[in-house]
């Protein structure tokens, strides 16, 4: 029946519309999922295999290997029969000819490998570092997996299982976003039209609103509720205030503002689009509010490559520019939030205003593969956002992490953070949730 009406699709003109209940294949969107995953394996099995390598090395240090630590080891494959697995073998993993006893993690990436390519390509096997991981035979010092760069920053890391801080634990990198030129902007400011132009009304009236004061010996109107009680004291024998007028003062909006956005790759697909829709609809309302903001990504794989992307700093205006890096934001790897949450505060710091903000918008808990996942990340967080708050830097989350009051309440506090259970709202949600923390 399919081939036979297949002849009958391809006579058509046009393709036929989707039923409601059908689903829709995206061949492209698939290919660029299976392509960042194998990607992202590449490169954890090349971290994981170095970490490996590492280990082997310190249980070694101090032994007579002879001329075999001066040589690099090399990794290969063997295909074992396995009926239990889908493709019929299982990988195995040798040293240099010799069969290992894998953790548990590394298997696991072979597996997800195994599943995408049906093998292990050679380039694959490869630590990070492969040519730095020669013992020194005169101090057995073992080279890091990953380089220094120039421009790195060093932050300190809690651990609460210690009691202390790890000293220069976290290296940090900050790049700029790619920018990307395209209609989404344009096409997100369309599609909110009917709500950007309530969420303008809304923030021109926080940008022209009066603060009344109360109980006044002058001012504009006659404070009611003072002549009340002021008539109540007269009658019982008590003196009567002056104090019975209200005043307005113009509201002095000394505000800076810090999006931190995760761009963990758990972000990725519906979500990645609502942040960015999010943040169109906030940096719109923000120009006709007037307050200063500045906008940063962060993202990260281990301690020792921790990124930081650039997408808007207090000093530059919202441009095309700023809106192609807001276009440009895409999913990368995992959640270590308490070094970005350090930095931003420290750029935080350095503005002059009398409110400062540090809006942080995920999707989960914060998460990093080398144990940075459980109570040691979220401990390391609430330390950092403690910092902060030494600074004067008011934090605040937003999330659509529908567990997050199971840990939110610990790392923020009662009052500091936001679960939306929608995640079609979010872009609505973050705007409205600016205006009633920054009122």
């Amino acid at each position: 029946d399919s081939s036979r009406l297949l002849a009958e699709v391809y006579a058509q003109d046009t393709e036929p519309e989707p039923f409601g209940h059908h689903g829709i294949l995206l061949p492209a969107f698939a290919e660029q999922v299976i392509l960042r995953r194998t990607t992202n394996d590449k490169t954890e099995l090349s971290e994981a295999l170095a970490e490996y390598l590492r280990e082997l090395h310190m249980k070694s240090a101090g032994k007579d290997q002879g001329n075999e630590a001066d040589k690099p080891f090399e990794f290969t494959t063997q295909e074992i029969p396995d009926d239990d697995r889908p493709d019929g073998y299982r990988i195995e993993l040798e040293l240099d000819g010799k069969p290992v006893s894998l953790p548990e993690n590394i298997q696991n990436l072979l597996d997800s490998i195994q599943q995408d390519l049906a093998g292990i390509p050679d380039e694959y096997l490869v630590p990070v570092g492969n040519s730095n991981y020669a013992a020194d035979n005169q101090n057995n010092k073992i080279s890091a997996p990953f380089d220094t760069q120039e421009n790195a920053l060093f932050y300190d890391e809690w651990d609460h299982s210690r009691g202390k801080y790890r000293k220069d634990w976290c290296q940090l990198n900050e790049r700029t976003v790619h920018p990307r030129y395209d209609d989404f902007v344009k096409h997100t400011v369309h599609k909110h039209r009917g709500l950007l132009k309530h969420l303008n009304r809304t923030f021109e009236a926080l940008r022209d609103d009066d603060k009344r004061l109360k109980r006044q010996p002058d001012g504009d109107d006659i404070d009611i509720d003072a002549v009340v009680e002021s008539f109540s004291d007269i009658r019982i024998g008590l003196e009567a205030s002056n104090r019975l007028f209200t005043k307005s003062r113009k509201v002095d909006r000394n505000i800076a503002v810090m999006f931190m956005i995760d761009m963990s790759g758990s972000t990725s697909g519906w979500i990645n689009d609502m942040e960015r829709e999010a943040l169109v609809l906030l940096c719109e309302s923000l120009e006709i509010l007037g307050d200063r903001y500045a906008i940063y990504g962060f993202s990260g794989r281990t301690h020792k490559c921790c990124e930081l992307y650039h997408i808007k700093r207090f000093d530059e205006p919202y441009d095309d520019q700023v809106r192609a890096r807001i276009s440009g934001i895409m999913p990368q790897d995992y959640t270590r939030m308490g070094v970005a949450i350090r930095h931003l505060s420290r750029l935080l710091n350095d503005v002059e205003t009398r409110t400062k903000l540090l809006i942080t918008l995920s999707d989960g808990r914060p998460d990093d593969q080398d144990g940075y996942r459980g109570p040691y990340g979220i401990e390391d967080t609430r330390k950092a956002l403690t910092e902060a708050r030494f600074l004067g830097i008011h934090p605040y989350c937003i999330t659509i992490d529908e567990k997050g009051m199971e840990y939110l309440e610990h790392m923020y506090g009662a009052a500091s953070f936001t679960v939306v259970n929608q995640i079609d709202k979010l872009p609505f949600k973050v705007s409205d949730i600016y205006r009633r923390i920054t009122m």
